[in-house]
């Protein structure tokens, strides 16, 4: 989530649906964005957002795909015109970057500038970035050209970027400099997907100061506002919910909206409690948000969960399992020891979550296939299959020392024991997040 593997019970529903509609004639169809570790410092996606679908360069293609079906957008990195000096840069733009532009794009994203960090490379940055801009220009003579920066280096760079953008035509700035402090930075020991599709941590502080999802996501809200998509559209787009730990945030990719929220599950409305800041939760809890705006149509509601942790035995002094299914051939009835705690359950073996089916009472049940049900207060997911020789009993979570965990924590990585009426065990690594 999509993103770190997401085991058992930590349910995040985020539903990604359309942000923008309403097509435009001139909207964009092919996009060149050239960056640095911003833009693809994981490989295949900006440095320490979690994934390929929680990076700045998604959220906007995202909001111009919906424009335009064709959209044909590609990102490449530019840190040698960053780290060299002048006779580099244009070495590196007429022989590498040339190849990649095919010179009719219609919008080029210029992302650079943090990792000009010497005396030296700072002595040509202005001149540089003048040339920078009207090579783009002359390669590509129908493209709008924006300059997005501000997160490292500002005090020195800024000015100078400012400068090279006013003595050139047609470019904007796209300042992201509000953004870079600890409320939109990653963390050590947070997780993402490598390059290699395997889960990797943070473990330096070089990477966690970049841009965390939601630095990600404000990024992308101010290039988006830039390029003035609002004034392109009718219908806002969707709020993006994001959590941390018992704590979370509601942002929209349009400024200047109202966001409306409930954490009942029920569906938000004008009357619903409007979001101002962040907001911490006791309990485990649905989100659902809907973006609203005069002389807009509102946002489609967006829906996420919270999983409160505690110690087990704060919740419940009994042992697993915390779930158990009865069937007496007609019937099933779920039984969940702690009685104030929903219970989700599938009937095709698939793990249950917050969008599974809600236990409410014993139903009535064929015998095929396999149910599976879970208690969102519960660290393992019961299983019944009427053909006992595949019987699943349940699935047990250990630390990657053998013992029985008892108290869930985000981003820790964990061993699956599933375990089968024949006595056979299948372990294999999950990774708790709440991303």
């Amino acid at each position: 989530m999509k993103k770190t593997i997401i085991a058992i019970t930590i349910f995040n529903l985020f539903i990604a649906t359309h942000l923008f509609s309403q097509v435009e004639s001139n909207s964009y169809k092919k996009v060149f964005v050239l960056g640095n570790s911003l833009t693809l410092g994981f490989g295949t996606h900006g440095m320490a957002s979690t994934d390929i679908n929680t990076d700045y360069y998604y959220w906007v293609q995202q909001s111009l795909v919906i424009n335009n079906n064709d959209l044909s957008m590609n990102r490449f990195s530019g840190t040698t015109w960053e780290t060299g000096n002048t006779t580099t840069r244009l070495s590196f733009l007429n022989n590498t970057v040339s190849k990649r532009i095919t010179g009719d794009e219609d919008l080029i994203v210029i992302q650079l500038g943090d990792n000009v960090n010497t005396d030296e490379r700072k002595k040509t940055l202005k001149d540089d970035a003048v040339k920078l801009i009207n090579w783009f220009a002359t390669k590509c003579p129908k493209a709008e050209i924006i300059w997005v920066y501000g997160w490292y280096q500002m005090s020195t760079n800024m000015p100078l970027i400012k400068t090279a953008i006013l003595e050139t035509e047609g470019c904007k700035l796209v300042d992201i400099s509000q953004y870079s402090r600890k409320q939109y930075q990653s963390a050590i020991g947070n997780t993402y997907i490598d390059s290699n599709g395997e889960v990797a941590t943070i473990s330096s502080w070089g990477v966690a100061s970049h841009p965390g999802d939601l630095g990600m996501i404000m990024i992308a809200s101010e290039i988006i506002n830039k390029l003035d998509l609002t004034n392109k559209i009718g219908t806002l787009s969707n709020p993006i919910i994001k959590i941390t730990g018992n704590q979370f945030e509601i942002t929209s990719l349009i400024k200047d909206v109202d966001i409306f929220y409930t954490i009942d599950g029920s569906i938000p409305s004008s009357l619903s409690s409007k979001y101002s800041s962040p907001i911490e939760v006791d309990y485990s809890r649905i989100i659902k948000a809907v973006a609203m705006k005069s002389g807009y149509t509102n946002s489609e509601v967006s829906i996420d969960s919270i999983l409160v942790y505690k110690e087990i035995s704060d919740l419940l002094p009994y042992e697993f399992p915390r779930i158990k299914i009865n069937y007496d051939g007609i019937n099933v009835e779920i039984i969940s020891i702690n009685e104030s705690s929903n219970i989700f359950y599938t009937t095709d073996g698939s793990i249950p979550s917050m969008e599974s089916n809600l236990y409410t009472e014993p139903f009535i049940w064929d015998g095929k296939g396999t149910i599976a049900a879970v208690s969102i207060l519960s660290s393992e997911i019961e299983y019944l299959n009427t053909n006992s020789d595949i019987y699943i009993s349940s699935k047990q979570i250990f630390d990657l020392n053998g013992k029985r965990i008892t108290k869930l924590i985000p981003n820790q990585v964990c061993i699956i024991k599933e375990i089968f009426s024949d006595g056979s065990v299948k372990t294999y690594k999950v990774v708790f997040s709440t991303n």
